[in-house]
Formats: C-alpha cells, sequence, structure tokens
C-alpha cells in the first residue's frame, strides 16, 4: 500500500468516525452525561483541529465548556450546527481523496 492510498484510508476513516462521535455527542446530550459530552467533544477539536476543520472547532470547544460546567442547555443547538456542517465537511474530504492518484496510476 502506498503512502496515497494510506491517506485515502485515513481520510475515510476519520470522516466516518467524526461522524459517529456526533453521534455519541448526541446521546450525551440527550442523557445529560457532562463529562461524557467534555471528553467527546475534546477528541473532535483535537482531531478537527489536526485536520484543518475549522468549520467545527469553535462550536466543539463550546461544547466541551458546557459538559465542564455541567450546563447542557445549548448543547442542542451546538449540535445541530455541527450536524449541519458535516454533510459539507465529508464532502470537502470525500473531493480530496478523489483526487489523489491511485497505486495503479
Amino acid at each position: 500500500m502506498t503512502a496515497i492510498d494510506q491517506a485515502r484510508d485515513t481520510t475515510l476513516d476519520i470522516t466516518e468516525q467524526k461522524r459517529m462521535e456526533a453521534d455519541r455527542v448526541g446521546q450525551a446530550t440527550q442523557t445529560d452525561s457532562s463529562s461524557e459530552l467534555a471528553g467527546i467533544a475534546h477528541e473532535l477539536v483535537g482531531c478537527s483541529a489536526y485536520c484543518g476543520v475549522e468549520a467545527f472547532t469553535r462550536r466543539l470547544r463550546e461544547l466541551e465548556r458546557l459538559g465542564h460546567e455541567s450546563e447542557l442547555s445549548g448543547a442542542h443547538a451546538l449540535l445541530a450546527d455541527i450536524r449541519q456542517k458535516f454533510p459539507r465537511v465529508q464532502s470537502a474530504f470525500t473531493r480530496l481523496v478523489r483526487t489523489l492518484p491511485t497505486s495503479n496510476s
């Protein structure tokens, strides 16, 4: 497997993992699990920043803060905003992956 193939696989894995973690944020919000929300949001902030996805970072930091403060009343709106932006980010990653040459090229 070439480095480009690995980058492609990693990019696709990251987008799927982050979608699943966003679902976990929703579950933590629904069950008032403040510490879980803070932990998941923190992980997502790190990954989003690492991947250059600024569309989520500010909202995720706010979710993390709400979790630490055990004040989840604004979490639903923040999560809705993240979920609204996610397809656009996922689409950008998918387009990026399609531009990478394959090992057969």
